[in-house]
C-alpha cells in the first residue's frame, strides 16, 4: 500500500517538472525554485514575490463591534466591516510590515511579518481573535 502511494505520488511530480517551461508568460515568478518537483500545489498567497498577502483580516459576518487594521508599512489604518475581509499585499518582493490591529477602539493584536511569512486573523463572532502566521 505504501509503495502504490509513492508511486502515486510521483507522478504529479513528472507531471509538473515537465510542464514548467509552459506556463504562460510572467506565471512562473511567483512559484519558488525550490518548489520544483514537488507534487504540492504551490500557493501564490504563501509566496514572498510581489503582490502576495502579508497580512490578512477576516471578520466575522455576526461580529457587530468595530475592527481597524493599522499597516505601519502603508502608513493606514483599514476598517474592516463584519462579514468581510481585508489584506495588505507586498509591494515588493520579501516585504515586511508591522501592523497592529484594533477591536472597538482597544488594541487586540500587535505583531509583524516579513520575508516569507503571512499573518492570518479571523475576528470571531465574539469579537476575539484566532490567528496563525504561515512560513514557506
Amino acid at each position: 500500500m505504501n509503495r502504490r502511494r509513492l508511486l502515486l505520488g510521483s507522478v504529479p511530480m513528472i507531471g509538473i517538472a515537465g510542464c514548467v517551461d509552459n506556463l504562460g508568460e510572467g506565471s512562473s515568478d511567483t512559484v519558488p525554485e525550490d518548489t520544483e518537483g514537488s507534487s504540492d500545489d504551490v500557493d501564490e498567497d504563501y509566496s514572498r514575490a510581489e503582490g502576495t498577502t502579508m497580512v490578512e483580516v477576516d471578520v466575522d459576518a455576526g461580529f457587530e463591534g468595530e475592527v481597524v487594521l493599522e499597516a505601519e508599512c502603508r502608513g493606514k489604518q483599514f476598517k474592516i466591516d463584519s462579514g468581510e475581509e481585508f489584506g495588505v499585499r507586498r509591494e515588493e518582493d520579501a516585504e515586511s510590515c508591522s501592523f497592529e490591529i484594533s477591536i472597538d477602539g482597544e488594541k487586540a493584536y500587535e505583531g509583524s511579518v516579513g520575508g516569507s511569512d503571512r499573518y492570518q486573523a479571523e475576528v470571531t463572532v465574539n469579537g476575539e481573535i484566532k490567528s496563525a502566521v504561515d512560513t514557506i
